[in-house]
């Protein structure tokens, strides 16, 4: 039987449960919108009204609030890699009805990274994409509470656009009277490097 590491080396994802409780970072979507960068505490931020990756989203660098679930999580990816890793970054956004993340690999600071469900009032699960390092194409649906762990700079990987939750009608509506439309995805990411890989210069994202 295949294990987890096997299964991460030889795909470059694995679908993982339990890396710490969700329901403690469950908010309502902030009214504003593109990206927040955070130096250390909540009221030291720098906030550009564009988000360059995904137009309309709320991305937030580095929030303070996830500064210690980030080494939490960072332990049992450990356990499951057999590894030691460093901390780079991490980010939560926020998507919203009608957004896309465009099929992307990243950057050296994500060596191993993990996409981690928040929360998300879809009809349907919205489903992330990989290609695999077999060159497939693989399809993932999360639930609350569920992540991929994945070989960021290695891997590609998308989401296409994320369906309303609404009605045609409701819809419709909600246009003809200027109304935002409510659907929603939060999404939190985190960002390592192996302490002994070519990346290691990466660790706390203070290289670049």
């Amino acid at each position: 039987m295949t294990d987890q590491k096997d299964f991460f080396n030889k795909y470059g994802y694995l679908l993982v449960d339990n890396l710490f409780n969700h329901k403690d970072f469950l908010e309502t979507p902030p009214k504003e919108r593109g990206h927040i960068k955070y130096y250390g505490r909540e009221d030291r931020y720098y906030h550009n009204n564009t988000e360059p990756q995904v137009n309309g989203s709320l991305a937030r660098y580095n929030h303070p609030k996830f500064k210690y679930i980030h080494s939490q999580v960072r332990l049992k990816i450990q356990k499951i890699l057999r590894e030691d890793l460093y901390n780079t970054y991490c980010y939560d956004r926020f998507y919203f009805a009608g957004q896309e993340l465009r099929r992307h690999s990243d950057r050296e600071s994500c060596e191993i990274s993990v996409t981690y469900q928040i929360s998300s009032n879809s009809l349907k699960p919205w489903p992330i994409y990989f290609e695999d390092l077999c060159g497939d194409d693989k399809q993932l649906s999360l639930n609350d509470g569920q992540a991929v762990i994945y070989k960021g700079y290695e891997v590609e990987h998308w989401r296409e656009k994320l369906k309303s939750k609404n009605s045609l009608p409701k819809r419709a509506f909600n246009k003809l009277f200027f109304r935002k439309d409510d659907t929603y995805h939060h999404q939190i990411f985190f960002h390592y490097v192996r302490v002994n890989g070519i990346f290691a210069h990466y660790a706390y994202d203070t290289y670049k």
